[in-house]
């Protein structure tokens, strides 16, 4: 039984299946019910509970990420001991100072949104912050210009539509252009930095302290792709996630708003409840027994983290918003040597995101059905596309603070 594909077994799950992408928690509640883990043709072996996902992620040993290499060699898809040399060095580029830095920058773009927004008779959370803050974050690391920044989120964009393989017919050529533009513009930046360093991360990365103690320029190429996707990308899932718990628990967002100091606990909250990667992918090393589950050496396994930050055995009513939950140690952002590089980054920019949207939040109401918002075309990547509100009365800029 335990090899057979799942769609046999739930004839109601599917991981690509529209319904179960726009409402995936009940029936990964199916699968941590199951006393194996089960195998879902075309995808893998499905990881569904709290220990057992943290088994795998903090066993890289027996469990390769070299699976997602195609993602990005450098980091992302690489094991020890090649990986513990590239992440040392990105953690020594990555200081207090450049996030300190960083983090005024966030702040002064977050309130320039609010500006232009004061008089606006409709507002996208999505495409007039979720997605501007990010990309402008990711771009200001990376040291782009900011006449570049539109394009950032179409090639971003790409990198997603290409690493899932989601691309509908019309996109396909469209995006092998994007792709081809990126690669061509992300190459000549590293050309550049490497004859001339700056303040920037790609310089950082590439000259480093000393020769033993920086990258590759195609090191350096892989990681910039990755960062466009994982800096940029799932900040906006992130934020729109979060507007929209908010927005559904009304008692919860009155409570953050007559609290801010309860964003920090929303965002964690947030990750937990409605995670922005849903799953990641390892490869065995060699055949053992996870869960009662014999697993083959070679075989793709999914850590689904949406299902494991959902784990009755782990979350006291995990299915309720609560941004008082105390002990929130979800996996949102992973586990153990590839826990997510930018994880400190995204929970500054979020909250910045959040406190900024309930300064103006009494100005504004949700134009959509909260019960059918539309959400990204991705099978591992979970957002609202659009937030729209409309605007009840101008906004005073004295109400928000800035």
């Amino acid at each position: 039984m335990q090899s057979s594909p799942l769609s046999m077994l739930h004839s109601g799950f599917h991981l690509a299946d529209p319904e179960v992408r726009r409402s995936p928690y009940p029936h990964y509640r199916w699968l941590r019910q199951q006393h194996k883990i089960p195998n879902l043709q075309g995808f893998g072996w499905l990881v569904s509970r709290y220990d057992d996902a943290s088994f795998v992620l903090g066993h890289p040993d027996l469990f390769s990420s070299s699976v997602m290499a195609k993602a990005d060699f450098a980091l992302l898809g690489n094991d020890p001991p090649e990986h513990t040399r590239i992440r040392g060095i990105v953690n020594a580029a990555l200081t207090p100072e450049l996030l300190q830095r960083l983090e005024t920058r966030i702040r002064s773009t977050a309130d320039r949104i609010v500006a232009r927004a004061a008089n606006s008779r409709e507002w996208n959370l999505v495409d007039d912050l979720a997605i501007p803050l990010p990309v402008g974050t990711i771009a200001d690391l990376l040291g782009i210009a900011p006449d570049r920044w539109p394009v950032l989120r179409r090639w971003s964009d790409a990198i997603v539509r290409r690493q899932n393989g989601s691309a509908p017919q019309g996109f396909q050529s469209a995006d092998g252009g994007d792709l081809s533009e990126c690669d061509s513009f992300v190459r000549d930046m590293i050309e550049q930095r490497s004859k001339r360093n700056g303040d920037d991360l790609i310089s950082e990365l590439l000259h480093g302290v000393t020769a033993e103690k920086s990258l590759l320029p195609s090191e350096v190429l892989s990681l910039s792709k990755l960062l466009l996707v994982a800096g940029s990308e799932t900040t906006t899932h992130l934020i729109g996630n979060a507007v929209l718990a908010l927005l559904r628990s009304p008692d919860e967002l009155a409570r953050v708003k007559s609290d801010p100091s309860l964003i920090p606990s929303a965002i964690e909250e947030t990750l937990r409840y409605d995670a922005p990667v849903q799953f990641v992918v390892r490869r065995t090393t060699q055949q053992l027994t996870l869960s009662e589950t014999k697993l083959p050496a070679g075989a793709r396994v999914l850590v689904l983290l949406g299902s494991a930050n959902r784990d009755e055995s782990r979350f006291s009513d995990p299915d309720h918003f609560n941004v008082m939950r105390e002990h929130c140690r979800h996996l949102a952002f992973g586990a153990g040597i590839h826990y997510c590089l930018g994880g400190t980054l995204a929970r500054l920019e979020a909250e910045i995101a959040i406190a900024s949207f309930l300064s103006i939040n009494s100005t504004l109401i949700f134009a959509d059905d909260l019960n059918d918002v539309a959400l990204v075309d991705s099978i591992q990547l979970r957002g609202p596309k659009s937030l729209r509100f409309t605007r009840t009365r101008p906004l005073n800029l004295t109400e928000t603070g800035a």
